[in-house]
């Protein structure tokens, strides 16, 4: 099995990167292979709206959107974390979801694999942005096998949905 877990978060440490490496190192023992990209360090350009893509289903921008729109194509899973800010999704993340749009979501490319979404929240809300973006839920329709929402502890408890990553 193959998981691809993203890091939408663009502050290295912090909340989100300690969750998503307790998640790939329990991966990791339970065998399974696993690919990690922080998007905050990759080379993803501002999409520039051409729609090429999805006319043709390839890009006109080279950078590492390529690469990473293949190691997705070839997982079975995905684990994605991003904090909310703002009732947002972090820039890093938004520029990521733009560009993988049209040639991974509109052909419905990954609608049978599964995601696991992790999100983090402060004092704005967000559960369902969260759940909706880092769960690939609108135009990807990825298999929501478990959510996970931890928002700041004075203000709400860390609510988990259960799932079965990964068991078809």
């Amino acid at each position: 099995m193959k998981v691809v877990v993203i890091n939408g978060n663009p502050k290295r440490g912090g909340f989100t990167e300690g969750v998503l490496d307790i998640v790939t190192n329990r991966l990791r023992e339970r065998g399974v292979e696993v690919q990690t990209i922080s998007l905050a360090h990759a080379n993803i350009q501002e999409c520039i709206g051409c729609f090429n893509c999805l006319k043709t289903g390839t890009c006109v921008l080279t950078d590492d959107t390529q690469q990473i729109i293949q190691l997705m194509k070839e997982a079975d899973g995905f684990v994605i974390g991003s904090p909310v800010r703002n009732c947002l999704i972090t820039a890093c993340y938004k520029r990521f979801i733009e560009r993988i749009t049209y040639t991974l979501g509109f052909p419905l490319l990954l609608d049978d694999k599964y995601t696991l979404a992790i999100s983090s929240v402060g004092y704005m809300g967000g559960k369902a942005l969260s759940k909706r973006f880092c769960g690939l839920q609108d135009v990807f329709r990825t298999r929501l096998s478990g959510f996970l929402f931890c928002g700041d502890p004075g203000e709400s408890t860390p609510v988990r949905s259960p799932g079965n990553f990964g068991e078809r």
